[in-house]
């Protein structure tokens, strides 16, 4: 809050740290109390600054200040140059499998082959998967034609 004094009638206010963005600006009216709860969060507010005279205030069309008319800044939407974006909506994309290479630190079944391995073994892991054999064998699987 600023208090007034004799003989003053404007206050510059130099904000190094940003402080604004966090507590908003000083002629916000805040409830202060003594509940202990402390003072509530100011609401985030968009602001401007101003090229002519340099102050700071919340989003207007003109200068509070200097009364200096500010351009309108249209606003677009981010275009895509078909270098890989799309457009997602609800659908959220699969996690990258998170693959390490280490040695098993107790015996199991491989999630590939099946075979068991013992404590000690090169295996893979990733997250979501069974762990699986480093030089996993291939597995034959049974032919289902029939030779006459």
């Amino acid at each position: 809050m600023l208090r007034p004094a004799e003989g003053k009638s404007e206050a510059l206010l130099i904000d190094l740290a940003g402080s604004v963005h966090e507590h908003g600006t000083p002629d916000i009216d805040r409830e202060y109390t003594l509940d202990g709860s402390g003072i509530a969060k100011a609401v985030r507010m968009a602001f401007r600054q101003c090229p002519a005279c340099g102050s700071v205030f919340r989003l207007a069309a003109m200068c509070p200040h200097c009364s200096a008319v500010l351009p309108v800044m249209p606003t677009r939407s981010p275009r895509s140059a078909d270098i890989g974006v799309t457009e997602l909506g609800s659908i959220r994309p699969p996690r990258p499998a998170f693959t390490v290479a280490l040695l098993a630190k107790r015996e199991g079944h491989c999630g590939r082959c099946k075979h068991w391995f013992a404590k000690g073994t090169p295996i893979y892991w990733a997250r979501g998967e069974r762990a699986r054999h480093q030089r996993c064998p291939v597995v034959v699987q049974p032919s289902t034609e029939t030779t006459a």
